[in-house]
């Protein structure tokens, strides 16, 4: 299987309006951290970079990092929970998580419903 490296990055770039930009170029991230250090570039203000889990939601969406998911507790049984409840993706440094580990059969229950960046009230329910 082949690993995607890919970005998203949530933030203002020059005179740009705060939002989130997809780029599914693997050099996004060095053609930020060059707009950041260079003298003559554009300001940069306030950019977060997210990056690509590898795994994809219910419907087929990609998982980034800062995602928020709503999906429902596995039970030992191996059956869903009705109740569902909202998490968000994160990094931990040995791995990818939202309310334990990330696996692709988690994600097969789960949906992208929005981001910590766009959407954060989601995470108030």
């Amino acid at each position: 299987m082949k690993i995607q490296i890919k970005f998203r990055a949530f933030g203002t770039i020059g005179e740009y309006k705060e939002q989130m930009y997809y780029m599914d170029n693997p050099y996004f991230a060095q053609y930020i951290a060059t707009k950041i250090t260079m003298p003559n570039a554009e300001p940069v203000i306030d950019i977060e970079l997210m990056q690509f889990t590898g795994l994809k939601d219910k419907n087929g969406t990609e998982i980034y990092d800062g995602d928020i998911l709503k999906t429902y507790a596995i039970l030992a049984s191996d059956k869903c929970d009705d109740v569902p409840f909202n998490v968000v993706v994160h990094w931990i440094g040995s791995g990818w998580i939202a309310n334990g580990a990330l696996t692709k059969k988690f994600c097969e229950i789960s949906e992208v419903i929005g981001n910590i960046h766009e959407t954060p009230e989601l995470l108030e329910k």
